[in-house]
């Protein structure tokens, strides 16, 4: 199926732009390494090998060097603190589950009975097969984004300041769906010919993502000052280790190009050497090259004779760890304090304003103005649709009036964690399931002998996350008819969906 070669092509590319870190702290030059080392210098190993930038070794130089001293020197009784993530402001928007990627509920190849109140600030994609209300299937290419996105590409950058500044551009969203034709290169059919319908919508409530004004309060007095502990820590190792007659040969070794022991020169010669290779394999010989460095360099000699270095920085070493072991305490309690935060944002009402245009080749074009609302019921999330279609020139032939339809659609949604999650605590991606039920009144249908007016449709609709941005919603649709035809119609929809603002959300705060 041409459909599945499309899902394996996405899956691929976004696993591998996706960002991902993994936890092992033993190695072979270096067993007893602690945690705290490996995972800072996986880290920015990561962000080297991601980027292509070989530097990025070189902001942690400090911090490594901190923790292969302390270890070297340190007690026994004397516990290295965890390593944890510092930057969390971002990935909340991972956690967002009110955008609505895919096409309305009249498109074939939707996989939604009711539409969600949320769009895409920048882009989503989404590809879906099947039907709900119509009797033929299709397949459905939907690509949204929103005034900002092109003002953000106008101004070559997207800062917080300048969405801010454009605050009533975010309130509006668009879309276009398109029938696709060659599902093996589906953008190529995205043209005016294949357009099926084209959507705006108006966001009335405030704004509920990670990047709005009243979030941006919220990280300023609650979680910024916890995090800004940890950056004080580290500054204070740095001035530490560049005081210390010992340490400080060392680190300008380890930062000056052209130097044998330069960390950056070692990595941007493997990465040069290894272009081929997977991005596991990379980071994976680059911690094993580095730790044997700072294990020969810093380790091993210090083991053998701590009065190398300053009795005074010896003496600091323990006041120092708790400083970091304290700090690290602060981003943990941030971390709460951010995900319960997230939850009561999620949890507030979010009501949008939608038109949408439909264009049928079959039949006459018409409008659908349609209320979208979600708020919270715990334990599940209510989500409603209430909407009038008009035909924009009904055609008295085909029993058409000005008004075409009403309709009304409710769901109730729940979620649960995601198995497929690969980064413990940077993405907040959830699984959602959803039952829903919807009511069309076809006024053309009506005093038909081979069409009924009303329609009825209920649904069990489930949105896996594969990795960061991309899902795949699978649905199961009942109608006692549909739109053109006079009988019971079963239909299993599946589709792909891509959220890049969730991407550029994470990818803005690895830097």
């Amino acid at each position: 199926m041409n459909l599945k070669r499309a899902f394996r092509t996405a899956c691929g590319i976004l696993i591998v732009l996706s960002i991902c870190l993994r936890s092992v702290a033993a190695t072979d030059c270096y067993p007893s390494a602690p945690v705290v080392l490996t995972c800072n210098l996986e880290m920015a190993l990561t962000t080297a090998v991601e980027n292509n930038n070989p530097d990025a070794i070189s902001q942690k130089v400090a911090t490594l060097m901190f923790y292969t001293i302390a270890d070297a020197v340190s007690d026994a009784g004397i516990a290295l603190p965890s390593c944890d993530v510092e930057d969390y402001q971002h990935f909340g928007e991972t956690s967002r589950t009110d955008k609505q990627i895919g096409s309305s509920a009249k498109a074939a190849g939707s996989t939604s009975l009711v539409e969600k109140p949320g769009f895409a600030r920048l882009l989503g994609f989404a590809v879906e097969r099947g039907a709900v209300k119509q009797a033929i299937d299709g397949t459905t290419l939907t690509l949204s984004t929103s005034p900002y996105a092109l003002l953000a590409a106008a101004n070559r950058e997207d800062t917080a300041s300048l969405y801010q500044k454009f605050a009533l551009f975010n309130r509006l969203g668009l879309s276009a769906s398109f029938n696709v034709s060659d599902t093996e290169n589906p953008l190529a059919s995205a043209s005016r010919k294949q357009l099926n319908e084209w959507s705006a919508r108006l966001r009335l409530t405030g704004d509920r993502s990670s990047r709005g004004a009243e979030f941006r309060a919220f990280w300023t007095s609650k979680i910024k000052p916890l995090l800004e502990r940890r950056l004080v820590a580290t500054s204070v190792q740095e001035s530490e280790i560049t005081a210390d007659p010992f340490a400080l040969p060392l680190f300008t070794a380890f930062l000056t190009p052209g130097n044998p022991k330069c960390l950056a020169d070692k990595v941007r010669t493997y990465l040069n050497a290894h272009e081929n290779d997977s991005k596991e394999k990379k980071v994976g010989d680059l911690k094993e090259l580095i730790l044997c460095e700072l294990r020969q360099s810093i380790y091993e000699p210090l083991k053998q004779n701590p009065s190398l270095i300053s009795t005074g920085f010896r003496a600091r070493i323990p006041l120092l760890l708790a400083q970091v072991t304290a700090a690290s305490q602060g981003v943990r309690t941030a971390k709460a304090l951010f995900e319960s935060y997230i939850k009561e944002l999620d949890n507030k009402p979010l009501g949008t304003l939608e038109y949408t245009n439909h264009r049928d080749a079959m039949a006459s074009d018409y409008s659908e103005i349609k209320f979208l609302f979600r708020a919270n019921t715990s334990p599940m999330k209510l989500v409603a649709n209430a909407g009038v279609s008009l035909y924009n020139n009904p055609d008295r032939n085909m029993n058409q009036e000005r008004v075409r339809d009403y309709s009304l659609a409710l769901s109730l949604e729940g979620e649960a964690p995601n198995p497929f999650a690969q980064r413990q605590g940077v993405d907040l991606s959830k699984l959602t399931y959803s039952f829903s039920g919807s009511y069309e009144r076809l006024k053309e249908n009506e005093g038909m002998i081979t069409r009924r007016p009303d329609i009825a449709s209920v649904q069990f609709r489930l949105e896996l996350p594969i990795t960061m941005g991309l899902s795949i919603p699978v649905a199961y649709t009942y109608s006692n008819n549909t739109e053109m035809m006079m009988k019971k119609e079963n239909k299993f929809n599946i589709g792909l969906h891509l959220d890049l603002d969730k991407l550029f959300e994470i990818a803005r705060g690895g830097k």
